[in-house]
């Protein structure tokens, strides 16, 4: 597998790729280092959190007309519809009442100043 060598002072495009020739295990058995086969020959020991893996397409992936798998058109009918996905909110708006609030104080009081003010 081709990979990138991760360098935190060098930009993306600058960081050296190397071909993964072994992989060390560690004193629990978890894979934490490989063996790097470098363009110039070197071989270098780096730990996995510093790689990156590139994709690349193998050529002998490609199969002849002969060898390709057919494929079938099934037709779609309502049972084979995916299920929906749940649906958290309700379906019902619950809207709060709108309540006018009177208060008998506030109109009393512009009564009582009002003939406060014409009695006197």
């Amino acid at each position: 597998m081709v990979v990138l060598l991760a360098d935190d002072n060098l930009p993306r495009n600058t960081w050296k790729m190397g071909r993964i020739s072994a992989l060390k295990p560690g004193r629990d058995g978890a894979i934490r280092e490989v063996e790097l086969h470098m363009p110039n020959g070197n071989i270098l020991r780096r730990p996995i959190n510093l790689l990156v893996p590139l994709e690349l397409n193998d050529d002998t992936e490609s199969l002849g007309e002969s060898q390709q798998p057919e494929l079938k058109l099934i037709p779609c009918t309502e049972q084979q519809n995916p299920p929906r996905r749940y649906n958290l909110r309700s379906t019902t708006k619950s809207v709060p009442q709108k309540q006018e609030i009177r208060t008998s104080t506030s109109s009393k009081s512009r009564e009582y100043s009002e003939e406060g003010s014409n009695t006197e």
